[in-house]
């Protein structure tokens, strides 16, 4: 994945996460793939991660990273959808991106 690819992924989601982490792309920040073996995994799996997490965090009253709860969102409503996974790495702090199969789309991000 190239970081024109990554970032006309981030283009296709409208949320402000996505937008944020686009800029940071585009400001020059490095970025990883996290897809081992470019192989994807199911949404579903990946929420349950994600969503087990989640409340781990509010239930020891921590509040969790931006996005994540957007994130459990989507990914809850991506059902069964493989997905992609790469990190941007900010000056602030990292962001995770969620994509489809054919890298095509931002299906959710932190």
């Amino acid at each position: 994945m190239t970081r024109e690819q990554l970032a006309a992924a981030l283009a296709s989601h409208n949320g402000a996460w996505a937008r944020e982490a686009r800029a940071v792309l585009l400001g020059g920040a490095k970025f990883e793939w996290l897809s081992e073996g470019r192989k994807t995994v199911s949404a579903r799996i990946l929420w349950d991660t994600w969503h087990w997490r989640l409340e781990g965090l509010m239930e020891a009253g921590i509040s969790p990273t931006t996005g994540v709860a957007e994130v459990v969102d989507a990914l809850r409503d991506a059902g069964d959808a493989q997905i992609h996974m790469a990190m941007i790495l900010g000056p602030d702090r990292a962001r995770t991106v969620f994509l489809s199969a054919d890298l095509g789309v931002c299906v959710a991000c932190t």
